[in-house]
């Protein structure tokens, strides 16, 4: 599931979306589904016109759907949440190159 929300800028709010957690059913893992539903996902927020995608998860599953450390990107989290542990992926291109701020998973 992918949702609309905001990092706080110095400018203002920066639209991205969030991505939920991945969870398949037992029975179902390790067959490629999560693989599956995160790029049809990305695929589909893509063609609506969206930029980027931030998630709360494991970095060894997450990493190889180009996500990154968000700090990397000048993106902080407010929530004690460990840097390795939020990520963000640019689905396009430098989306979020001039994006610097703070991000809550709590509203």
């Amino acid at each position: 599931m992918l949702t609309r929300t905001f990092i706080e800028t110095a400018y203002g709010q920066h639209a991205l979306l969030l991505l939920a957690p991945v969870s398949v059913v037992f029975e179902r893992r390790s067959q490629g589904v999560g693989a599956q539903l995160i790029k049809e996902a990305f695929h589909l927020a893509k063609a609506k016109g969206h930029k980027a995608v931030i998630v709360g998860g494991d970095p060894a599953y997450y990493n190889r759907f180009d996500f990154r450390p968000s700090v990397d990107f000048g993106i902080a989290n407010t929530d004690q949440i460990p840097n390795e542990n939020v990520m963000a992926c640019e689905l396009t291109p430098d989306a979020l190159q001039n994006v610097k701020g703070t991000i809550s998973f709590h509203g």
